[in-house]
């Protein structure tokens, strides 16, 4: 920026700030607006709309598709085209190229202009840079498989259903279908093992959640 030009911008800035409206409480006033409404958004979204019932994680379940919230999708997107070994390129060094530009912005960009016609190189840069997160995030919510839908028990009844499943699907080989327990068969590594029945009041229910897990 020259002194012709310096100057210039100074008696721009100067006529600007006597006719514009003032910080406090004008701009403040209207912060306060647009957060407050911001507010009662979120407030009707979590009372109207809330957010899906899932079962608590389970690092068993293989069947559990695990993805990020929609504005890190495409950071997930970017890591299919990054597997395995070089996986590190995609979460770290083309993150910490990004953020190291946006740094070493006003190092680089040393324009005087701010009208937005004449930054081409700023404009076409951060529209790429746009486009791509929105494509990344498109294809990643549209090639992600969808998660089941599951429900969370919350009468006795289904409670029951639930933990018989359970019982069925990590229990019954050991300790019988009953919980009668007796000699385990077929259990690689537990093999003649005997077990004590659990389906006695004097066993079961003299144990708490934690130890039976």
């Amino acid at each position: 920026m020259n002194e012709e030009q310096k100057k210039a911008y100074l008696e721009e800035y100067k006529k600007e700030k006597a006719e514009g409206v003032k910080f406090y409480p004008d701009i403040i006033y209207k912060d306060l607006l647009i957060s407050f409404g911001i507010f009662l958004l979120l407030v009707g979204l979590a009372i109207y709309v809330g957010v899906a019932n899932e079962p608590p994680a389970d690092p068993s379940d293989s069947a559990y598709i695990p993805r990020p919230e929609w504005y890190f999708l495409f950071l997930f997107q970017m890591l299919k085209y990054f597997p395995g070994q070089i996986e590190w390129i995609g979460t770290t060094i083309l993150p910490g190229i990004a953020v190291l530009a946006l740094l070493l912005l006003p190092f680089y960009d040393r324009s005087p202009f701010r009208y937005w016609r004449k930054r081409k190189l700023a404009v076409f840069v951060m529209s790429a840079v746009v486009i791509g997160i929105v494509a990344l995030t498109i294809v990643a919510a549209v090639t992600t498989p969808p998660q089941e839908e599951t429900t969370l028990a919350t009468t006795l009844p289904d409670k029951i259903l639930l933990g018989q499943d359970l019982y069925s699907v990590n229990c019954v080989e050991c300790h019988g279908a009953e919980g009668e327990g007796g000699e385990i068969k077929g259990v690689e590594g537990l093999e003649g093992v005997i077990l004590n029945p659990i389906n006695s009041s004097d066993v079961m229910y003299t144990r708490t959640d934690e130890t039976l897990f």
